[in-house]
């Protein structure tokens, strides 16, 4: 019953939708060698709030048998919804260290394979809440929208802010990547090598960005107020004073439904038979945190655009 009553609200609300996306213009992009069981999640997540794009995953040797057969990418790729594109080579084998990733994001092979000119990179410890349609909206203007720090960055002053759920410029991060000959040799993050060119790079300042993401605490604020009306969020338990705690991060629930699941899977492998934690993972958020994003969506006006197909397996 619940399967077919979400639908019909969903369908009685389409009028109210925000506006749609184009899937030649913007694309998401989650780069992660990884087999996290929370990915597969994510992906399908991310794809919940826009339907129109295309989820694209950047994979390396460790995960290739994981993106290409876990159930849930598997329906999404033959759905159309879902690409898989394989690490720039230098990349793909071995173990991608944090080092590795920013030393990754800072070469123009890297961006040469995103779809789009726009690109909303999502890493598999971020999360959409119910407002990312209408949120994303003003930011498209940008050539890098991050998370506020919580601390001083002061390569950065007040703009970037945290790349792991981060809307980029594909032309912008190739004209930056490509002025740096020595990537090596750079040792900072990719998020804080991008912003740095605040310069070279249209960047909207901290107190706009606060409504684009959530990774740590700003000063005056609360874990309430944080997550009201921003696209997302990024990890939130962090080792920096500024992280919120896990009894915080239930806070959060209520704009951006399920994010509790993937705060508690970051960084577990999915060693499992046929990678069955994978998809208990999904049945969980089936279960209890898709149905609350349908409603709040559609009692809000603010999105309604959630895929019926996924709806229906609920």
């Amino acid at each position: 019953m619940w399967p077919l009553l979400l639908s019909l609200v969903v369908t009685s609300a389409v009028q109210h939708r925000q506006p749609e996306y184009n899937r030649s213009e913007l694309s998401i992009l989650i780069p992660e060698a990884r087999p996290l069981v929370s990915l597969p999640l994510v992906a399908l997540q991310a794809h919940t709030h826009f339907p129109e794009l295309q989820v694209q995953i950047l994979y390396g040797q460790e995960n290739d048998d994981f993106v290409h057969n876990e159930e849930t990418l598997l329906r999404l790729r033959r759905a159309g919804s879902l690409v898989l594109t394989p690490l720039p080579l230098t990349f793909a084998v071995g173990n991608l260290t944090k080092g590795r990733y920013s030393t990754m994001l800072k070469c123009p092979e890297f961006w040469e394979s995103a779809l789009t000119p726009k690109i909303l990179l999502v890493q598999a410890d971020s999360w959409l809440c119910n407002s990312a349609r209408a949120s994303i909206k003003p930011f498209l203007g940008y050539d890098y929208v991050g998370s506020p720090w919580g601390h001083l960055v002061p390569a950065c002053g007040e703009a970037g802010g945290n790349g792991g759920l981060s809307l980029r410029d594909k032309e912008a991060m190739l004209r930056v990547a490509r002025m740096e000959k020595n990537l090596e040799e750079l040792v900072e993050p990719e998020d804080v090598f991008f912003c740095s060119h605040a310069g070279t790079l249209r960047m909207p300042p901290t107190v706009e960005a606060r409504r684009f993401a959530t990774e740590e605490k700003l000063p005056g604020q609360s874990a309430e107020s944080a997550a009201q009306g921003i696209f997302g969020v990024h990890k939130l338990v962090t080792k920096d004073p500024n992280g919120f705690s896990e009894k915080e991060v239930a806070n959060f629930e209520e704009h951006c439904p399920g994010v509790t699941l993937m705060v508690d899977s970051i960084g577990r492998s999915d060693t499992s038979p046929n990678w069955r934690d994978s998809e208990d993972l999904i049945h969980a958020w089936r279960g209890t945190a898709l149905r609350r994003l349908v409603l709040a969506q559609t009692v809000g006006r603010s999105l309604v655009a959630v895929s019926l197909r996924d709806l229906k397996r609920a």
